[in-house]
């Protein structure tokens, strides 16, 4: 089984933080400007994640080929909350909030899916932690094991 790892577009993650894989590939995201189709940066470029105040209804999803995924996101204090969907279903809401900056986490980890084409999607909740100082929301990468 191998693994790659994607991530859907929009801002710079803060110093340090790096990837192991990639590919070439595209994201959709949409939001307040409408949809749109991105490429996914390669090993070794500067890339952009998913990257959203918190505004409810915004989204970025993934197609990928494979088994399983796992799903990468940024975590902190300025983080919300935000919906995972495999496949149009509802897999869990996730809390990004954490007291400090902790950076690219594991937030989902989906194993044993039958081998097809599959869809991950990200929605903005639109809500926070009460400890949180924002609803901001950031996907960092899809690991997609094959």
């Amino acid at each position: 089984m191998r693994s790659h790892s994607l991530s859907p577009t929009i801002r710079r993650p803060k110093a340090g933080h790096q990837r192991a894989w990639t590919q070439t590939a595209r994201a959709a995201v949409a939001g307040a400007q409408g949809t749109e189709h991105v490429s996914l940066s390669t090993v070794g470029t500067a890339y952009v994640t998913m990257d959203d105040p918190g505004t409810l209804g915004d989204w970025a999803c993934y197609e990928y080929r494979g088994y399983g995924f796992r799903l990468y996101m940024l975590k902190g204090p300025e983080f919300g909350k935000a919906d995972i969907y495999i496949d149009g279903v509802l897999l869990e809401t996730v809390d990004l909030y954490n007291a400090t900056d902790i950076g690219p986490q594991i937030v989902v980890t989906q194993q044993n899916l039958p081998l097809d084409i599959h869809r991950v999607q990200v929605n903005c909740d639109g809500t926070q932690n009460v400890a949180a100082t924002g609803a901001a929301v950031s996907w960092y990468a899809l690991e997609v094991m094959r």
